[in-house]
């Protein structure tokens, strides 16, 4: 009887240990799997599965996905590449989950405004099921409205050459530059690239402008992938001399309040060059990072992992340009999609 509970013991703790061990390995960035516009990639950052030709993808949990081509479209695709839903729409730059039903999106509409044809962004949270819109938040509402709360937003239009939006609306003058939408706990984080970033609530009321350490108010603007990581934390990535013939470069910056509690790149030898967008996530011990350039008037991207004390921890070119790169966090995705 005791030789039969020893047994019992030693397998439940080989068990323990079995688990505790592919925790560990789940927990290696050696063994992480991450997507950059609709590829999976691999530790090593080589591509590992092709979702769609689509510019923007995000995977799920069930091998299903959501992806836009960044103006036209947004669309539901099951694991086996099956339609689910299709919408119609200029959804672009950036979407993320909401809860388990709901997705955040940025979408543009034209609207008359101060005598020209004007794109302004909605804020959408849209029904994961069937792709309808749950609740949305249109700025341009709310500057007929006269909230308060948007008066930044109310000004003259500007002409954005940078983006062939014309080639969809027929016009180029913009409201604003929103990039980014992210939630943490109950908030929903909206940035803009030129620091007019804000803050609502699940509900989308708004609650505040994003707070800017003064250091990074002072720097070249350009900002891009904005997250709330706690309280008063927030996470950016910024391109530099966006709009110089001088060779640009990015930065991420994590702060508190008016401190910057880290930087990178510091020194010359980890700067890159880099174009108009990028994105940073931070990991348990490392901070994950994207961004396309171009060299020889072919579009690249880096892709990379730094250090908490930063430095490089692995970096390599890829040959396909994206909007930025995060964690996949579905240990069993690439086995239940079946897209080859």
């Amino acid at each position: 009887m005791i030789r039969v509970l020893i047994s019992i013991v030693i397998l439940i703790l080989v068990a323990v240990g079995l688990k505790m061990f592919n925790f560990f390995l789940t927990a290696d960035p050696s063994k992480n799997t991450y997507y950059a516009g609709c590829r999976i990639l691999n530790s090593e950052f080589e591509t590992v599965r092709l979702l769609s030709s689509a510019r923007l993808c995000l995977p799920l949990a069930d091998g299903s996905w959501i992806e836009s081509d960044n103006k036209s479209y947004l669309k539901k695709m099951g694991p086996d590449g099956d339609q689910i839903w299709s919408k119609t729409g200029y959804y672009h730059h950036q979407f993320n989950l909401f809860s388990e039903f709901g997705l955040l999106t940025l979408r543009l509409v034209k609207k008359e405004f101060r005598q020209k044809k004007v794109l302004f962004d909605e804020i959408a949270i849209v029904d994961l099921n069937n792709g309808h819109d749950i609740k949305v938040l249109s700025i341009y509402d709310q500057i007929q409205q006269n909230d308060s709360n948007f008066n930044r937003f109310n000004a003259d239009p500007y002409y954005n050459s940078l983006n062939a939006y014309d080639e969809q609306f027929g016009t180029n003058w913009v409201n604003a530059h929103l990039n980014s939408i992210q939630s943490f706990e109950n908030y929903i984080v909206v940035n803009d690239l030129y620091q007019n970033s804000f803050v609502l609530d699940q509900n989308l009321n708004f609650q505040k402008f994003a707070s800017f350490s003064e250091i990074l108010k002072k720097r070249d603007l350009a900002v891009h992938d904005l997250q709330l990581l706690n309280k008063d934390t927030y996470l950016v990535f910024k391109n530099f001399f966006y709009y110089s013939d001088t060779e640009s470069t990015f930065k991420i910056y994590m702060y508190q309040g008016d401190k910057i509690v880290f930087e990178f790149p510091i020194v010359e030898k980890d700067f890159h060059t880099s174009s108009f967008s990028g994105g940073v996530q931070k990991l348990q011990n490392s901070y994950l990072v994207g961004f396309p350039f171009k060299e020889k008037k072919v579009y690249k991207s880096v892709v990379g992992l730094i250090s908490t004390d930063g430095q490089w921890i692995k970096k390599a070119v890829v040959d396909f340009r994206f909007q930025d790169i995060k964690l996949l966090p579905y240990a069993n995705f690439l086995k239940l999609n079946k897209i080859k």
